[in-house]
């Protein structure tokens, strides 16, 4: 009974991860991925608000 405990907190810590991880390699590459796509910051900088309303 412990051991899953153990797991499902593991598992949901890990989870709770993703999101701030994701965020965190996503601004840095936010002008780069503008200069790329040929498109000003402003316009790239609204996949981030859409990334913040689907998560």
């Amino acid at each position: 009974m412990k051991s899953d405990f153990i797991k499902m907190a593991l598992i949901l810590g890990l989870l709770s991860s993703v999101g701030p991880m994701a965020i965190d390699m996503y601004l840095p590459a936010l002008p780069a991925m503008a200069n790329a796509l040929g498109t000003s910051s402003k316009a790239a900088q609204y996949t981030l608000m859409a990334y913040f309303i689907a998560f």
